[in-house]
């Protein structure tokens, strides 16, 4: 996830530019090598551990890695023509706006890309994983009479407690604005920034607005607020330890993780590999198995825990409720998203 839904960032520093697969170095092979750079903490470990360790094992690539992304920091290295990284974990609009820029093109020989989740497939981006914005609720709190929608987080008067949600707006609060309004997911795009914010407006001064993913774990855990707007990793992470929450499914916002190789690598064949062993089922069930992210190549077939079983978004059950996030309205929006969203939160 980004830098805003990383898992244990603080780790981050630990694990960059560390050298990890020994087989095929560049003293000891071909001079084979990668570096991979995503947003540090215990996801980026587990697609070194599960995905990228042993694939440079088989293929006898040397990888490193860094953290974390850095978009301002990738356009420099590109506008110098100094680029060291070559594979990179970015939120699905960048690789829409910079295709041709700041990302090439990538190769899509050896993937079915029809067994991946619609949308999530651009000419510069393929998915690493998903996850979902959902509402949820403390059960000791509202008990037999749980909230059942996104308007339901809204509704201080039948609903009264605390709320918390993402403060990020690329997380998603405009959707649920709109959607918990009453707009049909099949008229979600273009967004109503003007609409959402009025939605919004009922929790004026009432919802505390979390800036990182971690902060919304902990806030499950501390029972910190009654009903929360968080990613289903997070959720999942906190159930797990004993946070009494419920996920209600209805309308999941699904997003994802996507994977690009910059401008300017000069690994572009190693990145290639990486990314065709990323997104076979066997790689995806690994990681789907060692963190709650769902696998996005529907062939995968995880052996999961109760938990992360009960938050696989892309499973039938609950993908069949999703509505997905429209990268490309993203891509050509984000600037006035931001300005209008940081306007409301401000003011």
């Amino acid at each position: 996830m980004r830098a805003h839904r990383s898992l244990a960032a603080a780790v981050a520093g630990i694990l960059g530019l560390t050298t990890l697969a020994a087989c095929g170095s560049d003293s000891a092979g071909d001079g084979k090598s990668l570096t991979f750079v995503a947003y540090g903490g215990v996801t980026q470990d587990v697609m070194v551990k599960q995905w990228l360790e042993p694939w440079g094992k088989t293929e006898g690539v040397t990888v490193s890695q860094d953290s974390p992304t850095d978009y301002a920091k990738l356009a420099t290295m590109v506008e110098a023509g100094k680029v060291t990284w070559d594979l990179v974990d970015t939120e699905p609009f960048y690789p829409i706006q910079e295709c041709g820029k700041s990302v090439v093109k990538l190769d899509h020989t050896g993937i079915d890309v029809d067994k991946l989740p619609k949308g999530t497939v651009s000419d510069c981006a393929l998915p690493i994983w998903g996850y979902s914005l959902l509402l949820a609720y403390n059960k000791d709190k509202y008990g037999a009479n749980p909230p059942t929608s996104f308007a339901d987080f809204f509704d201080l008067a039948k609903f009264p407690g605390t709320r918390a949600a993402p403060a990020n707006v690329t997380a998603g609060p405009l959707e649920v604005g709109l959607l918990a309004d009453g707009v049909e997911p099949s008229a979600l795009y273009p967004l109503d920034i003007p609409r959402a914010l009025k939605k919004w407006d009922a929790l004026k001064g009432k919802v505390n607005l979390w800036k990182t993913s971690s902060v919304s774990q902990q806030q499950l855990e501390a029972k910190q607020a009654d009903m929360a707007l968080v990613w289903s990793g997070r959720a999942a992470e906190a159930v797990k330890n004993g946070a009494p929450y419920a996920p209600v499914w209805k309308q999941n916002l699904f997003s994802w993780a996507s994977v690009v190789i910059p401008k300017g690598s000069a690994h572009v064949k190693e990145a290639q590999s990486a990314i065709r062993s990323l997104l076979t089922p066997e790689t995806q069930a690994k990681l789907a198995e060692n963190i709650a992210y769902a696998p996005v190549n529907s062939a995968a077939d995880p052996k999961l825990d109760q938990v992360y079983a009960a938050y696989n978004v892309t499973s039938p059950t609950i993908s069949e409720q999703s509505v997905s996030q429209d990268a490309v309205w993203w891509a050509e929006n984000q600037q006035q998203a931001v300005t209008q969203w940081t306007a409301w939160t401000t003011s």
